[in-house]
């Protein structure tokens, strides 16, 4: 019996809706339309709104954490090139005492801590190169990678007997790194000459040696023309 009645119910239903529909004019049909048109378009509009804005938003994270990892890069490059000059200034002294004719038990305990001094720089010069090798891979921009590459592509190259102008090119390498990287972070063009003048003492009366190199590198890489030393 209950089943019977809502089946009495639900036609009745059915019918008063037919009743109600076939009385609908046009005006009616705009008014229920219209509305729910807006109210579907504006659901669309605010669907692919807030999909545009979280994916600006991941890439504006991205940015972000790649700028805060290579905001002390440039400083690094620097300190880098230092640490990698140290055994060599240390092997200049282990030289100068092995001129001597006799050496005194002192020269040679000398020789010995300052062999010792040589090694740790050489270690400490590998490891900071591997961690900026690591981040410049991970974070820095194309020209970045390039001038990384070219420099490593040297370096493996590089013999004892090596000239002076290919050791040039590798410092050339890495004071472009350091203003390539510099320019991405902060978008400020430093030319290379700048830090040739602050550190080379006899920087100008050498130009004609070092200008050229750091220009052929620029060149080779297809580096941004400001930083080429004019």
């Amino acid at each position: 019996m209950p089943n019977y009645i809502w089946a009495l119910i639900v036609a009745k239903s059915v019918q008063e809706s037919k009743v109600f529909i076939s009385g609908m004019n046009a005006k009616d049909w705009f008014t229920i339309l219209i509305p729910a048109s807006v109210t579907l378009l504006g659901f669309v509009i605010t669907y692919f709104s807030l999909r545009k804005s979280f994916k600006d938003e991941i890439r504006k994270q991205k940015s972000n954490i790649a700028l805060e990892k290579m905001s002390t890069v440039p400083f690094e490059t620097l300190e880098l090139y230092e640490t990698m000059l140290a055994p060599v200034k240390i092997q200049k002294q282990i030289d100068e005492i092995e001129k001597k004719k006799g050496l005194s038990r002192i020269d040679r305990e000398n020789i010995t801590k300052l062999n010792q001094q040589k090694i740790e720089a050489q270690q400490s010069s590998m490891d900071k190169m591997t961690k900026l090798l690591n981040t410049i891979y991970a974070y820095g921009s194309v020209n970045a990678i390039k001038i990384v590459a070219s420099m490593q592509k040297l370096n493996y190259s590089l013999k004892p007997d090596s000239t002076d102008e290919e050791r040039w090119i590798i410092m050339a390498h890495m004071i472009l790194l350091s203003s390539q990287v510099k320019k991405d972070v902060t978008n400020i063009t430093v030319n290379p000459q700048k830090w040739f003048e602050m550190k080379i003492t006899d920087y100008e009366t050498n130009r004609e040696i070092f200008d050229p190199v750091v220009n052929k590198v620029v060149k080779e890489l297809g580096l941004d023309e400001k930083f080429k030393i004019l």
